[in-house]
């Protein structure tokens, strides 16, 4: 898939529709061999948003029985405003095939505003990609589930923000025989966290799973 990069310098993005970096085998049954999915970078100088009607942000490599290459990078970058990915299609990044690569990592920041997310997934036959969350205001992630999961070693996923961290499910997990699963890391520097809207996992089927670490100035909430 081709890379796809929206700029609005002096404004805000609105998708109202899919927004795919899709590589596909191109064979009958799909059991070819796919490239990979292309980056996609969003930035703005005002409000990023995803609508709840929108197919989704998606970079992957897909192929059903042949071999899948990497999925793409997402970064989504706000320096005024808030972002907001709303509706159960959220963020993917993915590599899936008979053999695969890697889930690319997905990056949200905004230094002044947001981040309300309702779903985000990097996973892949080999290792997921890490899911970062940096906000200059509040994150919150409890309408939806956070997942890093690969076949090799899970995603580490972080989330940063000075004011309040509310988040549902959030998963790292590694279901191979050696890996392990990635740290999940949530860090208020001024405000409270909660997590009682879904579990925080880190599981690994044979090695070793991830620290989880929270990290607030007020009031830590868990389920």
């Amino acid at each position: 898939g081709g890379a796809i990069e929206i700029r609005a310098d002096n404004g805000s993005i609105t998708i109202n529709d899919r927004l795919w970096s899709y590589s596909s085998a191109a064979s009958k049954g799909g059991s070819g061999n796919a490239g990979n999915g292309g980056e996609i970078r969003l930035t703005a100088r005002n409000d990023i948003t995803m609508l709840a009607t929108s197919l989704g942000i998606q970079a992957q490599s897909n192929s059903n029985s042949g071999n899948a290459s990497n999925g793409g990078k997402v970064t989504i970058t706000s320096f005024e405003g808030n972002i907001k990915i709303n509706g159960n299609r959220g963020l993917f990044s993915y590599s899936n095939g008979y053999t695969s690569g890697n889930g690319g990592s997905v990056t949200l920041r905004t230094p002044q505003g947001d981040i309300k997310v309702d779903g985000i997934r990097s996973s892949a036959n080999q290792n997921a990609g890490a899911i970062t969350l940096i906000s200059g205001g509040t994150i919150d992630t409890s309408a939806g589930i956070i997942n890093a999961t690969g076949g090799s070693n899970g995603g580490a996923l972080t989330l940063s923000a000075p004011g309040n961290i509310a988040t549902g499910e959030i998963t790292s997990f590694s279901s191979g025989f050696n890996g392990n699963s990635g740290n999940i890391t949530i860090i208020s520097g001024s405000g409270d966290i909660d997590t009682s809207a879904g579990a925080l996992i880190t599981s690994a089927a044979k090695g070793n799973g991830g620290n989880i670490i929270l990290d607030a100035a007020g009031s830590i909430t868990v389920d």
